[in-house]
């Protein structure tokens, strides 16, 4: 499917009616999923959106954007010492020995020991919550967010899409739309920056907020500052 075709998608958003659980006791999402794991940065393909609410005895709602996402591929999350995210290169390859004779190689993706396969991705998010969705469509999985961070979002029927999870969770931590040929598309969904801004309006706007040094400098030519 093109991107000019998934813009302007003329199939209606797949979202069902809002489903309600009536939970025993308090709802604390840390103790029904493992929200303390390294996580999962997962790429797929959305299918659905739905509503999900957890209603707690006195009352209380805790109202839920679930995404329906086909599996593509997915790496756990790595961090360094100092708790910064270490970002997987997908595309990465190389050529492996699989054997003792010299000519026996398969090409992987780079770091493949952190890649996870769909079951394993499954596995790792097993909780309370994926027991509460039926997902209808083979290799997908169902992730939730928080309504107030998410209900805004539509994704048309196909979209590709990355997202990271909160721990070993199905809960989402971030969701960023992708292109055809797997390039981040700008708009990351959580964070403190304004919802919906992308990284080009964010760039734009250093930019603008930066005085212009140029006649300042000597002794460096203009293209040595494209780096």
């Amino acid at each position: 499917m093109s991107r000019a075709h998934m813009l302007y998608e003329d199939k209606p958003l797949q979202q069902g009616p809002v489903k309600t659980t009536q939970w025993q006791g308090k709802f604390v999402s840390s103790e029904v999923a493992d929200t303390k794991g390294p996580g999962v940065l997962l790429e797929g393909v959305f299918h659905k959106k739905l509503k999900h609410v957890i209603s707690e005895p006195n009352g209380k709602k805790h109202r839920f954007v679930i995404f329906v996402i086909e599996f593509s591929r997915a790496h756990q999350r790595k961090f360094d010492e100092s708790g910064k995210e270490i970002e997987p290169d997908f595309g990465l390859t190389g050529k492996f020995s699989k054997g003792y004779l010299n000519s026996s190689y398969a090409v992987e993706a780079k770091g493949s020991h952190d890649i996870l396969g769909y079951g394993e991705v499954c596995k790792r998010l097993q909780c309370t919550l994926t027991g509460l969705i039926k997902v209808d469509h083979a290799q997908c999985i169902a992730f939730w967010g928080d309504e107030t961070t998410y209900d805004h979002i539509n994704l048309a029927i196909g979209q590709q899409v990355r997202l990271k999870t909160e721990g070993n969770s199905p809960i989402i931590e971030s969701l960023t739309k992708l292109d055809t040929d797997q390039k981040l598309l700008a708009s990351n969904y959580s964070g403190g920056d304004k919802t919906g801004q992308s990284w080009t309006d964010k760039v734009m706007n250093v930019r603008e907020t930066v005085p212009n040094t140029s006649q300042e400098v000597e002794g460096v030519a203009e293209d040595e500052w494209d780096d």
